[in-house]
């Protein structure tokens, strides 16, 4: 309806854009936010959502240029600069470096990987961290260690009444 009333709206075709991918249509959710790119190229979301489509879809070169885009727009984005060095690293799986990829690039995407893990460890700062490599994932699933998602809860006794 929003469309109808108010087409040149890139912000509504964002929307809508995010609205098909929840409902996984693809082919249709990168129509809506090309649309919005088209209208807003300063969009920073919609570039961001189009390179998740565009990486459901199998299109890997489009889905980083997507990323890249929205880094350019935003550099300080932790989503795109994870998501961006995901499909870095998938698409150096299925190939050998290509000869136009540059090393900056590949060492850009490396770096954008630790900075996210790094981000992670800080949110939980409860967590010991014993190898700069180490998964946060395993260290919260550790219940040996005294490790869980729940520690400060056991530490406080905060929720106590919830066990």
């Amino acid at each position: 309806m929003a469309l109808k009333l108010e087409s040149n709206n890139a912000r509504a075709h964002l929307q809508l854009g995010v609205t098909l991918m929840a409902k996984q249509d693809g082919h249709a959710a990168a129509i809506a936010l090309m649309e919005a790119i088209l209208l807003d190229p300063e969009l920073i979301h919609a570039h961001y959502s189009l390179g998740s489509v565009q990486y459901s879809l199998g299109h890997l070169t489009a889905a980083i240029q997507s990323y890249r885009q929205a880094l350019d727009l935003q550099p300080n984005f932790p989503d795109a600069r994870y998501r961006l060095a995901l499909v870095l690293k998938l698409t150096n799986r299925r190939r050998a470096l290509s000869p136009d990829q540059s090393e900056r690039r590949r060492k850009d995407a490396i770096e954008a990987f630790r900075q996210y893990r790094d981000d992670l460890w800080a949110d939980y700062p409860d967590a010991v961290r014993n190898d700069p490599s180490e998964s946060l994932g395993i260290d919260l699933l550790r219940p040996s260690a005294g490790h869980s998602p729940f520690r400060s809860c056991r530490t406080s006794g905060a929720c106590d009444d919830h066990r």
